[in-house]
């Protein structure tokens, strides 16, 4: 079953990296992906009275081809159990929505830790900046300035962390 999709609205900035990613605006997962789990519960019929007036601009959408599945599965929205088959429920409630740009945010700074982890260990005397552009330019990321200084915080941030998480008190 091919044509199905769901569409999410994400940031400019995890869009690009998508597209760089996959080739593509349209992600393909398979059955048993992370992705596939996060979508399903979310799930519902499409509603006969969905307004359209609020179209989203397709540079701001991605778009999640659904496999086809027909089981029971959970549902987080009305938490009932019902019969889940996709070529019927095909649309994505707000809180799917809001669930698998999470899920994309985290994949993409994921993906951004450890870009500046493999390139804080390989290149000397290491600007963060640097790194920062250079991920940036790597999946030709439009950025501004904001951008830059956002990651390398984050960058910090993340860092300060993982190596606090390793420090184990002496106890005597």
């Amino acid at each position: 079953m091919k044509g199905l999709y769901v569409n999410v609205r994400v940031s400019n900035l995890v869009r690009q990296w998508i597209v760089a990613t996959f080739g593509t605006d349209i992600v393909k997962p398979a059955k048993g992906s992370v992705l596939i789990a996060i979508v399903k519960p979310y799930l519902e019929l499409y509603p006969y009275d969905s307004p359209m007036d609020d179209y989203i601009p397709e540079d701001q959408l991605i778009r999640i081809e659904l496999p086809y599945i027909s089981q029971r599965v959970h549902s987080l929205n009305d938490n009932k159990t019902y019969h889940c088959n996709t070529f019927f429920r095909n649309h994505l409630s707000l809180k799917g929505q809001a669930a698998v740009r999470r899920h994309f945010d985290k994949t993409f700074k994921h993906a951004f830790h450890v870009y500046m982890d493999g390139y804080s260990d390989a290149v000397e005397d290491t600007k963060v900046k640097e790194g920062v552009v250079s991920f940036f330019c790597e999946y030709n990321l439009d950025f501004t300035e904001r951008d830059i200084s956002s990651y390398t915080r984050d960058w910090f941030r993340y860092r300060n962390k993982k190596y606090q998480s390793r420090i184990m008190p002496l106890i005597y």
